[in-house]
């Protein structure tokens, strides 16, 4: 009878001995798999800014038909334009904001004006109409006389062709981008509509003393 409860006791005290070095076992095993987990979420979130990341030459290049603005993003630029009856020299910055396409578009478009809704029915069935949110910043020129806004843009498909269809959506003058009056110091946010080629990528251009591109798509 002792001898039973000597083993009894003595396996006991083995587990008692074992139990601390499984728990510590365990627990150093889940803290390697959580630093593992904070590691890799670290490195995803690294590798997501590292794409989104644009160097100063990158920049510089920006504004050009193969390497456009990209949606999201401003381009500075310097130009001369006609001001109050002279040529003035222009420092601004400008930017696509935001593109609807396709049914938010037309959406977007009927909250602003009843009529599109007949500029929509008329548009050729290969074309669709876009919204395009654009700002400008209006930052060194004429103190005295305005500015006005870029007017509608040139739009390019995809081989580089312009893009040019007849249609008669607009939007409202409080939403508008074009042809609004600036001062330096002052900016704007508004939209255009365009006509572009269903479903298919393409890109805008603005004449500021030489034409500036910009992309639509996401980068």
């Amino acid at each position: 009878m002792k001898k039973v409860l000597l083993s009894a006791a003595f396996a006991l005290s083995l587990v008692g001995a074992l139990a601390p070095t499984v728990l510590v076992t365990a627990e150093s095993s889940s803290s390697s798999s959580s630093a593992s987990s904070e590691a890799a979420s670290s490195s995803s979130e690294a590798s997501s800014s590292k794409k989104k990341s644009h160097s100063e030459a990158d920049k510089a290049n920006w504004g050009k038909r193969s390497t456009p603005v990209p949606l999201g993003q401003e381009k500075e630029v310097q130009y001369k334009d006609y001001i109050g009856g002279k040529k003035v020299d222009v420092k601004a910055k400008l930017s696509v904001l935001e593109v609807l396409k396709g049914k938010e578009a037309e959406a977007k478009l009927l909250e602003f004006e009843s009529y599109n809704k007949e500029a929509i029915k008329k548009l050729d069935s290969n074309y669709e109409l876009n919204l395009i949110k654009l700002k400008f910043v209006y930052e060194k020129g004429d103190e005295d006389e305005p500015l006005k806004t870029p007017y509608r843009p040139k739009v390019f498909d995809a081989k580089g062709k312009e893009v040019k269809v007849d249609f008669y959506a607009d939007v409202p003058n409080e939403k508008k981008f074009s042809d609004i009056e600036l001062y330096p110091g002052s900016d704007h946010e508004g939209y255009v509509v365009v006509a572009v080629p269903k479903g298919g990528d393409y890109s805008i251009s603005y004449d500021l003393g030489k034409p500036v591109f910009f992309s639509t798509t996401k980068e």
